[in-house]
Protein backbone atom coordinates (compact mmCIF):
# COMPACT_ATOMS: atom_id res chain seq x y z
CA UNK A 1 0.00 0.00 0.00
CA UNK A 2 2.86 2.37 0.85
CA UNK A 3 4.53 1.61 -2.49
CA UNK A 4 1.30 1.98 -4.44
CA UNK A 5 0.35 5.35 -3.01
CA UNK A 6 3.89 6.61 -3.51
CA UNK A 7 3.59 5.52 -7.17
CA UNK A 8 0.51 7.69 -7.68
CA UNK A 9 1.92 10.58 -5.66
CA UNK A 10 -0.81 11.28 -3.12
CA UNK A 11 -0.51 14.95 -2.15
CA UNK A 12 -2.24 16.98 0.56
CA UNK A 13 -5.60 18.15 -0.73
CA UNK A 14 -6.07 15.33 -3.25
CA UNK A 15 -9.38 13.61 -3.74
CA UNK A 16 -8.92 9.84 -3.64
CA UNK A 17 -11.36 7.15 -4.78
CA UNK A 18 -10.79 3.63 -3.44
CA UNK A 19 -12.70 0.96 -5.34
CA UNK A 20 -13.05 -2.09 -3.08
CA UNK A 21 -13.01 -1.74 0.69
CA UNK A 22 -11.65 -5.08 1.76
CA UNK A 23 -8.60 -5.19 4.00
CA UNK A 24 -6.27 -3.74 1.34
CA UNK A 25 -8.74 -1.06 0.24
CA UNK A 26 -9.21 -0.01 3.86
CA UNK A 27 -5.43 0.29 4.26
CA UNK A 28 -5.47 2.61 1.22
CA UNK A 29 -8.22 4.68 2.90
CA UNK A 30 -6.18 4.96 6.11
CA UNK A 31 -2.91 5.81 4.36
CA UNK A 32 -4.50 8.31 1.96
CA UNK A 33 -5.97 10.10 4.97
CA UNK A 34 -2.60 10.03 6.77
CA UNK A 35 -0.91 11.49 3.67
CA UNK A 36 -3.29 14.45 3.68
CA UNK A 37 -5.97 13.52 1.15
CA UNK A 38 -8.80 16.02 1.52
CA UNK A 39 -11.65 13.89 0.21
CA UNK A 40 -11.53 10.09 0.46
CA UNK A 41 -14.30 8.18 -1.32
CA UNK A 42 -14.76 4.41 -1.00
CA UNK A 43 -16.91 1.76 -2.66
CA UNK A 44 -17.67 -1.88 -1.95
CA UNK A 45 -20.37 -4.51 -2.40
CA UNK A 46 -20.76 -5.07 1.37
CA UNK A 47 -22.46 -2.55 3.65
CA UNK A 48 -20.26 -3.68 6.58
CA UNK A 49 -17.11 -2.70 4.70
CA UNK A 50 -18.57 0.68 3.78
CA UNK A 51 -19.36 1.39 7.42
CA UNK A 52 -15.81 0.36 8.28
CA UNK A 53 -14.40 2.61 5.53
CA UNK A 54 -16.24 5.54 7.09
CA UNK A 55 -14.86 4.66 10.51
CA UNK A 56 -11.36 4.42 9.02
CA UNK A 57 -11.44 7.85 7.38
CA UNK A 58 -13.51 7.80 4.20
CA UNK A 59 -15.56 10.96 3.76
CA UNK A 60 -18.07 9.38 1.38
CA UNK A 61 -19.01 5.75 0.68
CA UNK A 62 -21.33 4.00 -1.73
CA UNK A 63 -22.27 0.54 -2.84
CA UNK A 64 -20.41 -0.44 -6.00
CA UNK A 65 -23.57 -0.91 -8.08
CA UNK A 66 -24.22 2.83 -8.55
CA UNK A 67 -22.88 5.05 -11.34
CA UNK A 68 -19.46 5.62 -9.73
CA UNK A 69 -18.25 8.60 -11.82
CA UNK A 70 -21.54 10.42 -11.14
CA UNK A 71 -21.30 9.66 -7.42
CA UNK A 72 -17.72 10.96 -7.34
CA UNK A 73 -18.77 14.20 -9.04
CA UNK A 74 -21.70 14.55 -6.62
CA UNK A 75 -19.43 14.36 -3.54
CA UNK A 76 -16.34 16.04 -5.03
CA UNK A 77 -17.51 19.49 -6.07
CA UNK A 78 -18.42 18.40 -9.60
CA UNK A 79 -14.99 16.89 -10.29
CA UNK A 80 -13.72 13.38 -10.81
CA UNK A 81 -11.03 12.06 -8.44
CA UNK A 82 -7.40 13.18 -8.53
CA UNK A 83 -6.25 9.67 -7.64
CA UNK A 84 -8.09 6.35 -8.00
CA UNK A 85 -7.07 3.07 -6.38
CA UNK A 86 -8.54 -0.15 -7.78
CA UNK A 87 -8.18 -2.65 -4.95
CA UNK A 88 -10.52 -5.35 -6.21
CA UNK A 89 -10.15 -7.63 -9.21
CA UNK A 90 -13.70 -7.00 -10.44
CA UNK A 91 -13.65 -5.92 -14.10
CA UNK A 92 -16.42 -3.39 -13.40
CA UNK A 93 -14.23 -1.74 -10.74
CA UNK A 94 -11.33 -1.47 -13.19
CA UNK A 95 -13.63 0.10 -15.79
CA UNK A 96 -15.07 2.52 -13.22
CA UNK A 97 -11.56 3.39 -12.09
CA UNK A 98 -10.62 4.53 -15.58
CA UNK A 99 -13.86 6.54 -15.89
CA UNK A 100 -13.42 8.24 -12.52
CA UNK A 101 -10.04 10.01 -12.84
CA UNK A 102 -9.93 13.72 -13.46
CA UNK A 103 -7.70 15.52 -15.97
CA UNK A 104 -4.09 15.17 -14.79
CA UNK A 105 -5.08 12.37 -12.41
CA UNK A 106 -3.79 8.87 -11.90
CA UNK A 107 -5.34 5.44 -11.47
CA UNK A 108 -3.49 2.75 -9.55
CA UNK A 109 -4.24 -0.89 -10.27
CA UNK A 110 -3.44 -2.56 -6.97
CA UNK A 111 -5.62 -5.47 -8.11
CA UNK A 112 -6.40 -6.45 -11.67
CA UNK A 113 -9.15 -8.40 -13.43
CA UNK A 114 -8.73 -12.09 -14.23
CA UNK A 115 -6.20 -12.87 -17.00
CA UNK A 116 -8.98 -13.91 -19.39
CA UNK A 117 -10.81 -10.59 -18.92
CA UNK A 118 -9.81 -7.72 -21.16
CA UNK A 119 -9.74 -4.09 -20.01
CA UNK A 120 -9.83 -1.46 -22.73
CA UNK A 121 -7.73 1.62 -22.03
CA UNK A 122 -8.19 4.59 -24.34
CA UNK A 123 -4.56 5.67 -24.49
CA UNK A 124 -5.47 8.69 -26.65
CA UNK A 125 -7.80 9.99 -23.92
CA UNK A 126 -5.05 9.42 -21.34
CA UNK A 127 -2.63 11.36 -23.53
CA UNK A 128 -5.03 14.26 -24.26
CA UNK A 129 -6.06 14.60 -20.61
CA UNK A 130 -2.64 13.78 -19.09
CA UNK A 131 -4.02 10.83 -17.13
CA UNK A 132 -1.64 8.21 -15.78
CA UNK A 133 -2.11 4.49 -15.21
CA UNK A 134 0.12 2.80 -12.63
CA UNK A 135 0.37 -0.68 -11.17
CA UNK A 136 1.76 -1.93 -7.89
CA UNK A 137 2.54 -5.43 -6.76
CA UNK A 138 4.74 -6.35 -3.84
CA UNK A 139 6.98 -4.20 -1.70
CA UNK A 140 10.67 -3.41 -1.43
CA UNK A 141 12.52 -3.26 1.90
CA UNK A 142 12.17 0.55 1.91
CA UNK A 143 8.38 0.23 1.56
CA UNK A 144 8.23 -2.16 4.49
CA UNK A 145 10.41 0.14 6.58
CA UNK A 146 8.16 3.11 5.82
CA UNK A 147 5.07 1.04 6.64
CA UNK A 148 6.54 0.04 9.99
CA UNK A 149 7.43 3.69 10.72
CA UNK A 150 3.84 4.73 9.95
CA UNK A 151 2.53 2.07 12.32
CA UNK A 152 5.12 2.73 15.07
CA UNK A 153 4.46 6.47 14.97
CA UNK A 154 0.71 5.76 15.08
CA UNK A 155 0.12 7.83 11.93
CA UNK A 156 -1.66 4.71 10.65
CA UNK A 157 -3.39 2.50 13.21
CA UNK A 158 -3.82 -1.08 12.06
CA UNK A 159 -4.85 -2.64 15.38
CA UNK A 160 -8.52 -1.87 14.71
CA UNK A 161 -8.41 -3.99 11.55
CA UNK A 162 -8.34 -7.18 13.63
CA UNK A 163 -12.00 -8.02 14.07
CA UNK A 164 -11.72 -11.52 15.54
CA UNK A 165 -9.25 -13.41 17.72
CA UNK A 166 -10.08 -17.10 17.85
CA UNK A 167 -8.61 -20.21 19.42
CA UNK A 168 -7.23 -23.10 17.39
CA UNK A 169 -10.46 -25.00 18.12
CA UNK A 170 -12.36 -22.21 16.35
CA UNK A 171 -10.28 -22.28 13.18
CA UNK A 172 -13.21 -23.44 11.04
CA UNK A 173 -15.20 -20.42 12.20
CA UNK A 174 -12.19 -18.26 11.32
CA UNK A 175 -12.19 -19.58 7.76
CA UNK A 176 -15.95 -19.06 7.49
CA UNK A 177 -15.68 -15.46 8.69
CA UNK A 178 -12.81 -14.74 6.31
CA UNK A 179 -14.51 -16.29 3.28
CA UNK A 180 -17.84 -14.63 4.05
CA UNK A 181 -16.28 -11.17 4.38
CA UNK A 182 -19.47 -9.60 5.67
CA UNK A 183 -18.64 -9.17 9.36
CA UNK A 184 -14.89 -9.50 9.50
CA UNK A 185 -11.66 -7.99 8.27
CA UNK A 186 -8.65 -9.66 9.82
CA UNK A 187 -9.20 -12.92 11.70
CA UNK A 188 -6.35 -14.02 13.97
CA UNK A 189 -5.96 -17.58 15.24
CA UNK A 190 -4.21 -17.70 18.63
CA UNK A 191 -3.12 -21.32 19.25
CA UNK A 192 -2.22 -20.55 22.87
CA UNK A 193 -5.84 -19.69 23.75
Amino acid sequence: VVRGLREVGIAPGDSVLVLGSGLIGLLHVKLARALGAANVIATDIHEYRLQTATRFGADHVTLADVDIPTFVRDVNQGRLADKVVVSTGALSAAENGLKSIDVGGCVLFFAVPKPEEQLAIDINACWRESKSVKVSYGAAPLDNEQAMDLIDSERVDVSDMITHRLSLDEIQEGFRLTCDGNDSLKVIIEPQR
